[in-house]
């Protein structure tokens, strides 16, 4: 489903029948080869042929199935896999009469929309409702999509409190073996369809109390604490950003406030990691680290320098809501050092490597 017709094309050409007897009834096109058999293997869904961005469509996907319908002898075989083996009947059941009444083909565009066909469920039946509708309180033409994802978040995360432990909602034991036993949180994953829907049932989830894990990794480097390590990187990595040295010292690594900031330039200082000397103050004494990083950037490698600029940090300097000091910097940097980590031996170039080293370490360092 994800190929485009020059793909489809080389594949089909590359594993034809050269054979005389062969080549002498097959056409021009990649469409009109006659197959050798045994050489060509193909797995699609054509309901999944959404990729146009990469000149994928159905047509490609029903032109090959074609050439194997043409195939002589009966040499090609089509086999349609319906067999579910994760979902409980009661699941697979509810599926099949919704979307059977919905993927339609339109006889206007013949060829644009693949009949639903229906799967069967390989498990037992679990006796129980497994599908819950829940329907908006709200109107959906007068409320603003934001008030309906905090509501959906809130119904969602009430559901959850309902199910967990409760006698009434039974699953099947672990492992395969017989019995059943309560819901617990381990079982529990909720599906958006965008990021944007993920603070919602955050908030949601945290205001009931109910304990959770982004999947993903996005979420973590949306924490302040991790924009101040990439700051800090920045500021060290291209002196000149200006924007970037000053969020790195007013990080929980410095502690620079903007009272200490104003003082420092009405006091004729410079925002620059260039000087010789600099004075003794807050700020003074950040660039002083700050100009320590830059001049061993070159030399080290990437986790050398990661662990270096957040082994400065003052966690007391950003107390929490409850006066206590906040550990979350000394906790989300060290999961920072542990994405940064490069395999032993391997020189890894400093700072210009932050987007990338963030973009890599996004789904594991998450979690």
């Amino acid at each position: 489903q994800d190929t485009d017709p020059l793909q489809a094309e080389m594949v089909f050409l590359l594993a034809a029948d050269e054979t005389p007897a062969a080549t002498a009834s097959a056409g021009p096109s990649w469409q009109e080869v006659t197959l050798r058999p045994g050489k060509l293997f193909i797995v699609g869904d054509p309901k999944q042929s959404i990729y146009r961005f990469r000149r994928a469509d159905i047509d490609t996907y029903l032109r090959a199935m074609h050439v194997f319908r043409r195939q002589p002898d009966g040499q090609a075989r089509i086999a349609t896999v319906s067999q579910n083996f994760r979902s409980v009947p009661e699941i697979t059941d509810w599926v099949n009469a919704t979307f059977a009444a919905v993927l339609k083909p339109n006889a206007q565009f013949p060829g644009a929309q693949p009949a639903y066909r229906p799967i069967h469920a390989y498990r037992d039946t679990a006796g129980q409702p497994r599908v819950t509708l829940m329907y908006p309180a709200s109107d959906l033409h007068d409320t603003k999509l934001p008030e309906l994802r905090r509501d959906e978040a809130a119904a969602v995360t009430r559901l959850i409190a309902d199910l967990v432990g409760n006698p009434r909602w039974q699953i099947g034991a672990e492992d395969g073996a017989d019995g059943r036993r309560a819901i617990a949180l381990r079982d529990i994953c909720i599906l958006v369809e965008t990021r944007t829907a993920v603070d919602a049932y955050t908030a949601a989830l945290a205001g009931h109390g109910v304990p959770y894990v982004v999947d993903g990794g996005r979420d973590f480097f949306q924490h302040q604490e991790i924009n101040d390590v990439a700051a800090i990187l920045r500021a060290v990595d291209d002196p000149s950003d200006q924007v970037s040295l000053v969020a790195a010292l007013k990080s929980a690594a410095f502690c620079c406030s903007d009272v200490d900031l104003l003082q420092h330039r009405l006091a004729g200082g410079r925002f620059s990691l260039l000087g010789r000397t600099f004075p003794d103050t807050p700020v003074g004494r950040g660039l002083c680290q700050l100009a320590a990083l830059y001049e061993t950037k070159s030399r080290v490698t990437l986790p050398f320098l990661v662990d270096r600029a957040t082994g400065n940090a003052s966690p007391t300097c950003a107390p929490s809501s409850t006066g206590r000091p906040n550990s979350r910097w000394a906790r989300r940097t060290r999961c920072a050092r542990s994405c940064a980590g490069s395999p032993p031996g391997r020189a890894t170039p400093a700072a210009n490597e932050t987007c990338t080293w963030r973009r890599a370490t996004t789904t594991w360092c998450a979690s």
